[in-house]
């Protein structure tokens, strides 16, 4: 006996007293073995009755089906039907779950529902289904396999380490490391940003590519900054300039414009000072590309950059090629140009300034090729840049950044050459910004853009985005840095009619930002409104969870007699109904009926059905102990509540330090379960809890919200013993 004669023995028999000789019945059970043994098999419907109930089970022997078929159930035989959408337990004891269960082997997905008792319904839902199964018999499912759009999982990436989300960022790194779009020495690379952006340096040393990473001269600047990270917090407290130059791995940072981090910084002025040059033209350069407190932070540098020695003045020194090539050899790329800065524009010195601007793409680079251009003559100048690869960079030279962004977002540019100047853009904005004043040029013309309507004004959104998230992961206070996220939120407002919704949670992680630096009550009520205006595509079932997450991260911020958030809140939650819920997901539904409370509003809850197999609660009970670590205190005491409403067994320990406590370490090494939501954290305090956890079973929360957190627990459910009654 096959698995599919076994099956159907044991499911028409015992409780299901449906007789099957009746023709409709036999015909949908052969109906079903066409299905279950075709290749691939296809999902089948069979009829049951339970008690003089008629009931319908729903098979599908593929996870991928079961969205596609809840749909097409609702559509043939919804307002006939009690259907709530929700899958059969794989553990499920009732009635006839288990020799469904037993069948799928825990490869498929199965519904189960009833029809009520009067015949005209029978007849109509028969019918409605009897159609479907032979449609489904006929029509084979076919799979669709998207392919994530790379800049988005890049922008996650990039977003996710920049944040401290951990979690996130795994997840990410992740699906690039399987992408077959990503080439092999890329994925090192963002592997070895990943390991520095979360400080694994035992992971990061492991490396078997290390040594080429160190011995490699064209990296990406975020590599070098990572490995510069790597070298710096290795370092004591307090060290010479020979210590370090003795434990150094070479020019990893060759310029100011290559500083991506206050560790960069330091290993930037480390080296500048360790080669020979003045402690004061070091602490011009770091001053006016903004990076001198980043570079201060460390007390040994801070007395050496103190501004007290006096200022070498070398215009009047002679030029002398033999430096420029020594500079340029020791990576001292910003020593380089100073030196060409003397010399009368000359082709045979031009391909010593293109190896100063390659390597280290700053402004005086930038200005002196400028220069030269104008002196030798376009023609020339194009001429040695394509020799190098870089004719494409060509187009900026005459550009300031904030030139760049009018000419890419306010003119009339081909997209190709909008996306390809766009990348150049983006590979040189940070350096810019960072010069004090230059990130309020930056915002005044992007206003100017938005303001004049052009079409090109989201992807200026999405742009100004990037940028915050670069600035974001410096570490870096920079003055400016309120005004773009103001501009990045009344823009997204004005000029984001797609509803898209990975947009909008981009800019809710912005938003959050800015409140966690801190805002008046008035600007608070001003972002509120905002996103109030702009809410509408998202009033939907597929937008449910994020609505409420977004009013969970307003709601942690709410400055006292601020009451605008009431009203957001009123037109999410007032507009759930009995008939949304069974559309929604549980842990959404909980959060929802949590929250509700605290606005003055009530949702409405799905009562339990008296149909006693269709509703009834899986049996399972999780037990043991569960730690939860968030900063939206909030948030983690409405999952408490939910997991322990849902799972009376389960013991819950909130957490909510910012740094490394003992009480912090000591959840994290007591519970079964740790469940940290690192995108409402701190690093240290992260940090502190996956060393504490080493590797016992931990979960990222994929979010900031209680429904999040929920679900981090039930996804690491097999930590946690489970009871049945």
């Amino acid at each position: 006996m096959d698995s599919w004669q076994r099956f159907i023995a044991s499911f028409y028999s015992g409780p299901n007293t449906i007789e099957t000789k009746r023709a409709t019945v036999s015909s949908l059970i052969e109906q079903g073995r066409q299905a279950w043994l075709a290749q691939p098999s296809r999902p089948l419907l069979l009829p049951a009755e339970l008690g003089s109930w008629p009931c319908w089970y729903v098979i599908c022997p593929d996870r991928a089906q079961a969205t596609w078929i809840r749909d097409l159930i609702r559509a043939a035989a919804g307002s006939w039907i009690d259907f709530d959408g929700r899958p059969i337990p794989p553990d499920s004891r009732k009635v006839l779950d288990p020799p469904v269960n037993e069948l799928l082997a825990g490869t498929g997905v199965a519904y189960r529902f009833l029809t009520a008792r009067d015949s005209v319904s029978n007849e109509k839902v028969l019918a409605a289904l009897t159609q479907l199964g032979r449609t489904l018999t006929h029509r084979p499912f076919r799979r669709i396999e998207l392919t994530p759009h790379l800049g988005r999982l890049l922008t996650d990436f990039s977003g996710a380490c920049a944040a401290g989300a951990e979690g996130l960022a795994a997840r990410s790194l992740g699906l690039l490391e399987n992408d077959h779009r990503i080439s092999g020495i890329n994925r090192l690379f963002l592997k070895v940003q990943f390991l520095a952006a979360f400080e694994r340096w035992e992971e990061l040393d492991a490396l078997p590519e290390l040594r080429d990473l160190f011995n490699m001269e064209d990296r990406p600047a975020l590599v070098s900054d990572a490995l510069a990270r790597r070298v710096i917090s290795g370092l004591p407290e307090s060290v010479s300039t020979q210590y370090f130059l003795e434990n150094a791995e070479g020019a990893l940072v060759p310029s100011v414009a290559a500083i991506r981090s206050a560790a960069g910084a330091a290993y930037y002025a480390f080296w500048s000072l360790s080669n020979g040059e003045s402690d004061s033209r070091v602490t011009d350069r770091l001053k006016v590309s903004g990076w001198i407190d980043a570079a201060r932070r460390r007390s040994d540098l801070a007395e050496i950059l103190a501004g007290n020695a006096q200022p070498v003045d070398v215009s009047a020194e002679p030029f002398n090629t033999g430096a420029v090539r020594q500079a340029l050899g020791e990576g001292r790329v910003d020593a380089a140009v100073e030196i060409l800065q003397r010399a009368s524009p000359a082709e045979d010195l031009l391909p010593l300034l293109l190896q100063a601007f390659v390597k280290g793409m700053s402004e005086q680079a930038f200005t002196l090729l400028r220069e030269w251009k104008n002196a030798l003559g376009p023609a020339l100048v194009e001429k040695h840049l394509a020799q190098v690869g870089q004719s494409p960079a060509s187009a900026a030279l005459d550009l300031s950044l904030a030139s760049a962004v009018t000419r890419i977002f306010g003119g009339s540019l081909p997209a190709t050459d909008r996306e390809r100047e766009m990348e150049i853009l983006r590979g040189n904005w940070l350096a810019e910004v960072m010069r004090p004043g230059q990130l309020q040029n930056v915002i005044e013309v992007a206003m100017e853009l938005l303001n004049s309507g052009h079409e090109s004004a989201v992807e200026l959104v999405d742009a100004l985005l990037d940028l915050e998230i670069d600035i974001v992961r410096t570490g870096q206070f920079m003055v400016g840095l309120e005004g773009l996220r103001e501009l990045v939120i009344t823009a997204w407002v004005i000029v984001d009619e797609s509803g898209q919704k990975r947009r909008a949670e981009r800019v809710l992680d912005l938003i959050s930002r800015t409140l966690d630096a801190g805002i008046s009550p008035s600007d608070y009520k001003r972002i509120v409104e905002d996103l109030l205006g702009r809410w509408e595509p998202f009033l939907t079932a597929a937008g449910f969870s994020f609505s409420l997450e977004t009013i969970e991260v307003l709601a942690a911020y709410r400055p006292a007699g601020i009451d605008v958030l009431d009203t957001f809140a009123a037109v999410i939650l007032s507009r759930v109904s009995i008939h949304d819920l069974r559309r929604l997901d549980r842990s959404s539904i909980d959060t929802a009926v949590s929250l509700a409370p605290e606005f003055g509003l009530q949702v409405p809850v799905l009562e339990q059905a008296t149909f006693a197999v269709a509703d009834e609660l899986p049996a399972a009970d999780l037990q043991g102990s569960v730690a939860i670590y968030s900063l939206m205190e909030a948030a983690t005491r409405r999952a408490r509540d939910i997991l322990i409403q849902r799972f009376p067994g389960l013991r819950v320990v909130m957490v909510s330090d910012k740094v490394a406590t003992d009480a912090l370490r000591n959840a994290a090494d007591t519970s079964d379960l740790l469940v940290i939501a690192d995108r409402a954290a701190t690093h240290a305090a992260t940090d502190a809890l996956r060393r504490a956890r080493g590797g016992r079973p931990l979960e990222y929360a994929t979010g900031k919200g209680t429904a999040s957190l929920v679900d981090a627990v039930l996804r690491g459910a097999q930590a946690l013993s489970s009871a049945s009654p």
